[in-house]
């Protein structure tokens, strides 16, 4: 089979399979994620092989991946009310995955409460804690008195340090 017959069939199969309309309403909704490992992608098919190319092209995505989940490890709520001692009251949910990446900022938010606040821990709709964020919530909620400050754990699995990790 000739090169440029072959080449005519794959561009062809490759058009039916994703047409240019599809790209065009991917660029619109999310220009950056998108377009970037797609790009990425399609030069690095280009200009090296396909292996490397989709290698590249995954590497960036993982990127943005992991860059949007380190933006959300949680979602502070600040309620306007104040409990029975006349402290803050304040929620602060986990997200679904709280990995060792999302303990540096969980560690920020829990330090910078106010002395006096009333807060909530809720890791109800967490499905996986890494074990180092666990340490920190349980020595944060073990201290938080020396600040005044009221910790409330929901939906926290226990933590024990002597347990091996799994």
């Amino acid at each position: 089979i000739p090169l440029p017959a072959l080449a005519a069939v794959l561009v062809f199969i490759g058009y039916k399979l994703a047409p240019y309309t599809l790209f065009r309403d991917m660029f619109r909704r999310r220009p950056v994620e998108v377009s970037a490992p797609f790009i990425i992608t399609v030069l690095g098919v280009l200009f090296t092989d396909l292996l490397t190319g989709v290698g590249m092209g995954m590497v960036l995505g993982a990127f943005f991946i992991l860059q949007a989940n380190l933006k959300t490890p949680f979602f502070i709520h600040h309620l306007d009310e104040h409990d029975e001692d006349g402290k803050h009251v304040m929620r602060i949910e986990l997200s679904e995955n709280v990995s060792f990446l999302n303990k540096a900022s969980v560690n920020k938010v829990l330090h910078e409460l106010k002395e006096g606040t009333a807060v909530e821990i809720d890791g109800t709709p967490t499905q996986y804690f890494h074990p180092d964020v666990l340490e920190l919530i349980y020595d944060f909620a073990d201290t938080a008195h020396t600040r005044n400050i009221e910790v409330k754990l929901t939906g926290i699995p226990n933590y024990d340090p002597n347990e091996p990790m799994h």
